[in-house]
């Protein structure tokens, strides 16, 4: 478990509750991306910095993982009532995320939500084919993550 002030993202296989509906309107649809990151500046990679500390962190200029390559995704509470995204990916991602991640150990991945960093977890084992994100965000907060996901990956 890899734990950030506002995320925790859970590397699990799991048994998943009630299932959420996306109800987003199209002109607010968000995009949602994971990234390889480095922590030093290096040709090819974006500069940007971490939301909570401004520390600068470098963005692998191709995203690892967009919403189209989730299978599967719902929306749900935990046992002790905080919000929940599972998603499940498909194959060749699930494939792509688990050697980025192998050869990423120690580093970080960051997850941006219309180009804004909303979690920056450091890799710590492997991650292939499902994660978890429990957060501390609000309602709509999760709700537009969620949103993202279910209409990206139906583009």
């Amino acid at each position: 478990m890899v734990q950030n002030n506002k995320l925790v993202l859970l590397l699990v296989a799991m048994t998943l509750g009630w299932a959420g509906n996306a109800v987003a309107d199209e002109d607010e649809q968000a995009e949602l991306t994971f990234r390889l990151a480095e922590s030093a500046v290096a040709e090819g990679l974006i500069e940007s910095s971490l939301p909570e500390t401004g520390e600068k962190i470098y963005l692998h200029t191709k995203p690892l993982i967009t919403a189209k390559d989730v299978a599967a995704v719902t929306f749900s509470r935990d046992s002790n009532s905080r919000h929940v995204i599972s998603l499940e990916f498909k194959p060749l991602a699930a494939k792509r995320l688990a050697e980025a991640t192998k050869q990423h150990f120690g580093k970080k991945i960051v997850c941006q939500l219309d180009g804004k960093i909303v979690m920056a977890p450091t890799v710590r084992g492997v991650i292939s084919n499902r994660a978890m994100i429990n957060s501390e965000f609000t309602d709509d907060e999760m709700r537009r993550i969620f949103d993202a996901l279910v209409l990206q990956k139906h583009e």
